[in-house]
């Protein structure tokens, strides 16, 4: 975010957007967990508006987080497969209308408020953060379907194929680039296209880290009612809920694994230097050195001599 060129594009918006979400997910999701498993407190059972609140603005940060990555990987799909495309769709104009969408969907959390909520059994309360009677077909049946298809399977999914395409126009142009140039190997004109497979390495990674790290939650989601009593659910549900925390956490470890323009720009700033791509831009931007003394009489002079 250091560089000019990229606060310009697309990419900044759901870069930004991306790590906003991964964070306010690991402060809302994780600290009651841990407070919780700690046994220090149980924030869900504090009270009935504390429990809707954190559900829902956990249940939402964490779609919208999962589909801007989805976004993400479809607007450098467009980015690197369309000129026009690019032109009409690849704007920060368009990211941000594109993450509104997004969150507006994500909102469809908004649930919580009327599905959960206190249940008491003959006048002693019992939790506060339970499913109501008449929403718990709903939340035991239909909601597990839905979260797996549209927060798990489309997105991955999507992202699969987005990372297939990219790869294959790289090695495309990698291609055709040698047949134009007739050379068997690759020489100095071919170093854009190993930066293309870094940045295509990335999200693929990225796209494996979120099906391996996503799915055991999905699977315990999906069977909550028929594993709920079983001794070894407790540490399951811990565990599946770590492996999803790591995954909203593991983006930038990931972007320095992968991404040498992320690595060299990280390692500027921790010296306190320009990183090389900021200090050319701002190179470029700087008018043309001229000898003071040489004049331009001189110079003309010089020429009407020569």
């Amino acid at each position: 975010m250091l560089d000019g060129t990229f606060r310009d594009t697309s990419a900044s918006v759901y870069m930004i957007m991306l790590a906003c979400g991964d964070m306010v997910v690991l402060i809302v999701g994780l600290i009651p967990e841990l407070l919780d498993q700690l046994h220090v407190m149980s924030l869900w059972e504090e009270s009935t508006s504390i429990c809707r609140v954190e559900l829902y603005m956990y249940y939402t940060i964490m779609d919208f987080s999962i589909w801007t990555l989805m976004l993400f990987n479809i607007d450098r799909c467009v980015a690197v497969c369309s000129l026009l495309g690019k032109i009409a769709f690849c704007t920060k104009r368009q990211a941000y209308i594109f993450c509104g969408f997004a969150f507006l969907a994500a909102n469809l959390n908004l649930h919580v408020f009327w599905s959960r909520g206190a249940i008491y059994n003959n006048g002693s309360l019992i939790s506060n953060c339970a499913y109501l009677p008449d929403y718990l077909y709903f939340e035991q049946s239909v909601r597990p379907v839905i979260v797996l298809w549209a927060a798990h399977i489309i997105p991955f999914f999507i992202i699969a194929v987005t990372n297939i395409i990219v790869m294959l126009r790289a090695l495309l142009a990698r291609r055709q680039r040698r047949l134009n140039t007739n050379v068997s190997y690759v020489d100095n004109d071919d170093q854009g296209c190993p930066h293309l497979s870094q940045v295509t390495i990335l999200c693929l990674s990225c796209a494996i880290a979120f099906l391996i790290l996503n799915l055991p939650s999905i699977i315990l989601f999906i069977g909550k009612t028929r594993w709920r009593g079983n001794d070894w659910y407790p540490l399951a549900r811990a565990i599946t809920s770590q492996l999803t925390y790591i995954h909203h956490a593991i983006n930038p470890v990931l972007y320095s694994l992968f991404g040498k323009r992320f690595r060299t720009t990280l390692a500027a700033l921790f010296r306190r230097q320009p990183s090389e791509e900021t200090s050319y831009l701002n190179m470029q931007s700087l008018p043309p050195k001229t000898n003071p003394r040489v004049s331009s009489n001189s110079t003309d002079s010089i020429e009407h001599t020569v």
